[in-house]
């Protein structure tokens, strides 16, 4: 990411279904010029991109974006929607330190910015004045109620910050352990106060290892951290619980072992009828939804047998599952080079569909599935699992492979994902690398042979 990535923003509501408007037209923001380094994090409406610089005596720069509420219903179609111009952010963060910018993170309001590289961990105060701009302000040092924790704030590998009855909470994950700061801004003295409130470590199995998964239920009573695809396979994906928000967190419960080592995971906000659920995905594309309040697999997981080949054959894996707060039964399956829409009240379809169904890609992924005989196959298991299932449940496949369409599709549209979140009700944000801006920013170059000549 950096002011020279490419944002998009478009609609995902019913998108999909046959015979319904698949979203509105995607808004195109673009930045400047840089190098960019890949690392984003996005909180309300504000986004924080992170890129190298190549000029001057700075080492890092993160440009601050705030992005414009999406057109309302009463708004002609064709009317150009908002854009930030090039090379203009609305805010900018200079970094001059040496150490690279490890992980980084912004609140769900978009107030509170962290950025953590090996040594330290820098938070920030985000203001927006009237002119649309925002001012970031560092909290000082003194701050801190105690003596700085410089060992616990050392190492860090992701962050979580989630605004809960007044106070910001942020969760660092480092080597075998979660340290828990909460941070108090609304004070009468108007000064912020920061203070380390609790070291969670991991079990033994993942210690040596840092957290590098990790993420809090939307009213903060629940905390799940594994330590991800660096570690050993039979490392597990730990809970901790809490009653209240002045209370310590306890290890209640470590999702079952499994041959493959995570690759994220995220917990899917509850509903009137449904409980929080865990949804975590491996390094095989396989996706398990579990209970947390059972501790348990969900009826989905059980009922589930096999998920579409499209999916789980892909080269690529699935890198960040991005929930809807307005939806607990939906989120998004993000990889690199794709997405896709995943809801849980709807039956799993036996082969998911591509958008656009013509994209080069899903043309050369049909072909590779047909050569290496997993379409067949795969195609063969899922009407045999289809078959038994419909037996058991008393249902027709084809009833349920229509009630299955439009789940589990596969979004082509964009490529080179460094980001991808919800920013609104049925909106999204994802930002791609776009190398062949990249590669016009570059010099010439000094040599060059040409091949098949």
């Amino acid at each position: 990411g950096g002011a020279d990535t490419q944002l998009i923003s478009c609609r995902t509501q019913n998108f999909g279904r046959e015979g319904e408007t698949r979203g509105g037209k995607p808004r195109r923001l673009v930045g400047g010029g840089g190098l960019a380094t890949g690392l984003v994090t996005g909180g309300g409406r504000v986004l924080a991109m992170c890129r190298r610089v190549i000029e001057g005596n700075m080492e890092q720069q993160v440009d601050l974006y705030l992005l414009p509420h999406k057109p309302s219903s009463s708004q002609p179609k064709d009317k150009e929607p908002a854009r930030i111009e090039e090379g203009q952010p609305a805010g900018i963060i200079q970094c001059k330190s040496p150490l690279n910018i490890t992980c980084s993170a912004l609140s769900n309001d978009g107030k509170i910015l962290c950025l953590a590289d090996v040594a330290c961990l820098t938070i920030f105060i985000l203001v927006q004045n009237e002119h649309d701009a925002i001012v970031p302000t560092p909290i000082a040092a003194e701050a801190w109620n105690d003596t700085p924790p410089h060992r616990d704030l050392a190492q860090i590998s992701t962050l979580k910050i989630l605004h809960v009855e007044g106070s910001y909470q942020i969760y660092c994950g480092r080597p075998g352990a979660v340290v828990v700061l909460s941070l108090d801004l609304d004070r009468d003295d108007a000064a912020p106060a920061l203070r380390l409130t609790q070291r969670l470590p991991l079990p033994d199995d993942a210690s040596p290892f840092p957290v590098a998964l990790l993420d809090v239920s939307p009213a903060g009573d629940v905390l799940a951290a594994a330590a991800g695809s660096l570690s050993p396979p039979a490392a597990a994906t730990h809970l901790f619980r809490r009653s209240a928000a002045d209370d310590p967190f306890v290890h209640f419960w470590s999702v079952p072992r499994t041959t493959v080592p995570p690759s994220c995971l995220a917990l899917l906000p509850p509903g009137e009828e449904t409980p929080l659920r865990l949804a975590v995905a491996g390094a095989d594309n396989g996706i398990q939804i579990y209970d947390v309040e059972a501790r348990a697999l969900a009826e989905w997981s059980r009922k589930t047998e096999a998920l579409p080949a499209e999916l789980t054959t892909r080269n690529e894996g699935i890198l960040r599952i991005v929930p809807d707060p307005r939806a607990p039964h939906k989120f998004l399956l993000g990889g690199y080079g794709f997405f896709c829409t995943v809801d849980l009240d709807r039956p799993v379809p036996q082969s998911a569909e591509f958008f656009p169904h013509d994209h080069v890609r899903a043309v050369a992924v049909r072909k590779a599935m047909k050569m290496r005989g997993r379409h067949i196959q795969g195609y063969q298991a899922a009407q045999a699992t289809a078959a038994d299932r419909d037996k058991r449940d008393g249902t027709a496949g084809t009833d349920r492979e229509e009630e299955g369409r439009g789940n589990f599709v596969v979004c082509l549209c964009f490529d080179s994902m460094l980001y991808l979140g919800n920013v609104g009700e049925g909106e999204m944000v994802a930002i791609e690398r776009p190398w062949t801006k990249l590669r016009e920013d570059l010099p010439d170059s000094l040599a060059r042979k040409l091949y098949g000549r």
